[in-house]
């Protein structure tokens, strides 16, 4: 009786020690993840600063340039991509701090949206086609004891092939990504895109300066 129950309170004690090993463990290792998620975004917190104070001094570069900026989208500089510069009375735009763009060199522009292309609703299946793995060894013996080595190829190579329908990664989705498209009177640039990420406003905001652009100044481009 009396070993029983030391032998229970050993066997208590272990499992409390392992069950305590292993939430310590786990503390561990989900303090490391936290390490490394803050670490990660320190570098591109560290990194959209660098590219925030670089399109400031391109901004100020094209300002001096230029002359004074008519209409900026963003209104204040940011690390994210999709931006425009109008100086109208240079009637210039720059896209992106790189493009400089003449106004009668601008055609059209459009926003698309990558989830017209990939739609969820598109295709919610995806036809997988494999060679069955045991099919295949089976045919390769039979065909190596009938016709040798050449037989275990032409065995392997007739081996049934099974075609299975997998989920799309897209299916069940819902998400946005924005692009503004300029098509440019230019054979080397004929358009232009800049990513907008998930902002309607913003994409939509610089195709309206746009097409008032090619309103007011590039009337007679389509007569």
């Amino acid at each position: 009786m009396i070993w029983t129950i030391i032998i229970g309170t050993l066997i208590a004690i272990f499992a409390i020690f392992m069950a305590v090993k292993e939430q310590m463990e786990q503390m561990e290792k989900e303090k490391k993840a936290i390490e490394r998620e803050n670490k990660r975004m320190e570098l591109q917190l560290n990194k959209a600063k660098k590219q925030i104070e670089l399109r400031r001094k391109k901004n100020e570069e094209f300002d001096e340039k230029f002359g004074e900026c008519t209409l900026s989208v963003p209104l204040i500089v940011d690390a994210i991509n999709g931006t425009l510069r109008v100086y109208e009375k240079a009637h210039v735009i720059v896209l992106d701090e790189k493009l400089i763009v003449k106004f009668e060199d601008i055609r059209a522009c459009e926003v698309t949206n990558i989830a017209d292309k990939i739609s969820p609703t598109n295709n919610n299946n995806v036809l997988e086609t494999h060679v069955s793995g045991k099919n295949m060894v089976g045919r390769a013996v039979v065909g190596a004891t009938i016709a040798g080595p050449v037989g275990a190829i032409i065995g392997g190579a007739t081996a049934k092939r099974v075609t299975t329908k997998k989920d799309n990664m897209f299916s069940g989705l819902s998400f946005n990504y924005f692009y503004l498209n300029v098509y440019l009177n230019d054979l080397e640039t004929p358009m232009y895109q800049m990513a907008c990420g998930r902002d309607i406003e913003r994409a939509s905001k610089m195709e309206k300066a746009i097409n008032a652009i090619i309103w007011k100044y590039n009337k007679n481009v389509n007569e």
